[in-house]
């Protein structure tokens, strides 16, 4: 009979002690033990693959509570540092912190991410607000109404250039555009569900 693979729970009592050694907190640890919990549980009975030693850790979960950070206004304090940041949207003032993390894109650049609880909603009542949403791959939707969205073919705008990168061998040049194209991506996504909602 297999062996019970450890809990997040497990992990994160193995790993008590090192907070001190690496700098960090110990929800940050208890953190990193739950994602790779979860990930394994995941894909069991296969085991995740090891990071290279090459690549740092893409997210630090640093406040699963309130005891490590302080964010005023817009200058957060970690661990006794501070970081002026530049916010993307304001915070709400109903908004409650849940979580925060560091993470890093494709072409290394940090961010913070903010969780916040909100209220719940009001509910909007609309006649005739039913709108049925098909998926696909030549058009992104297709609406029952009979209206398609056709697809922006964003990476295929950018394949050429993409390979004469990575023939050359710039590497920092290949995932800078990788990264825009997966921000355009993103963006496109978000504009197009904004407006089926808002229509």
């Amino acid at each position: 009979m297999p062996a019970k693979p450890p809990s997040a729970y497990d992990l994160a009592t193995l790993c008590r002690g090192v907070t001190k050694d690496l700098g960090i907190h110990s929800d940050t640890v208890d953190a990193v033990c739950r994602k790779f919990a979860e990930a394994r549980d995941a894909c069991f009975p296969r085991t995740p693959h090891f990071r290279s030693f090459k690549k740092n850790l893409d997210f630090i979960p640093f406040s699963t509570f309130k005891r490590p950070a302080k964010l005023e206004e817009a200058k957060l304090t970690v661990l006794g540092r501070s970081y002026h940041l530049w916010l993307s949207r304001p915070i709400p003032q109903a908004g409650k912190p849940k979580s925060r993390e560091f993470s890093a894109d494709a072409r290394g650049r940090w961010y913070v991410n903010i969780q916040v609880d909100l209220p719940e909603p009001e509910k909007r009542c609309l006649p005739n607000a039913r709108l049925g949403i098909d998926l696909g791959l030549n058009s992104v939707v297709a609406l029952s109404n009979g209206f398609k969205i056709a697809a922006p073919r964003l990476y295929r705008q950018e394949e050429k250039q993409l390979g004469v990168f990575h023939r050359r061998g710039q590497k920092d040049r290949a995932r800078a555009l990788a990264a825009k194209i997966a921000n355009r991506r993103k963006h496109f996504l978000h504009v197009t569900s904004h407006a089926i909602v808002q229509h």
